[in-house]
């Protein structure tokens, strides 16, 4: 019996997938086959916000399994080029049921949100330096030192920047409580 299903395509170079809970086990099926994952085997869940410039509204779960090898899934589904359509409402219900069910069989696993150490102290280091360097520019080009290009280039990355703000506050690594997911990992 199935307890929650979720399809979805990652990308242009993905098949669709479909991703089915059971009591025991996570199925995945795509054209090539269908692997079936039990649920003991899961290492660690993170969840996080993951926008990009065409999706601005993307989140992902990665499950990390004890051999290393991880399971991506994101609210979003590749439709073709620039074109990305919402599946948010399902993949909520099959992040939910996933994490009710590993909580049942009491999986001892690690649940994070937000990325990486790593990860969230690039974008940190991105932001803090555009912030730095934003001003210096501006002082250089408007004393006539700068090509258009160059404006309109250093224009973009100012733009971007609440979006990396955004990134940044809700991204912040930390661990949840699988009972209680952070509604900013979540569309």
């Amino acid at each position: 019996m199935s307890l929650a299903e979720y399809s979805f395509r990652l990308h242009a170079f993905r098949k669709e997938a479909t991703f089915r809970l059971d009591e025991e086990a996570l199925t995945v099926a795509d054209p090539k086959g269908e692997t079936v994952y039990p649920l003991r085997d899961i290492a660690s869940i993170r969840l996080a916000y993951a926008p990009s410039r065409i999706r601005t509204r993307r989140y992902t779960m990665t499950i990390r399994l004890r051999d290393r090898r991880k399971l991506v899934l994101s609210n979003e589904h590749y439709a073709g080029p620039a074109d990305f359509e919402s599946r948010s409402e399902a993949y909520l219900a099959f992040v939910g049921a996933l994490h009710r069910q590993l909580l049942a069989l009491a999986v001892p696993v690690r649940y994070r949100a937000g990325s990486t150490p790593a990860g969230f102290s690039g974008t940190a280091l991105v932001v803090i330096s555009a912030l730095i360097g934003l001003p210096l520019i501006g002082a250089f080009l408007v004393r006539g030192n700068g090509s258009f290009a160059t404006m309109i280039g250093w224009a973009v990355v100012f733009a971007l920047l609440p979006v990396l703000f955004v990134m940044i506050w809700r991204n912040w690594p930390r661990k949840y409580d699988p009972a209680r997911i952070p509604s900013v990992v979540l569309p």
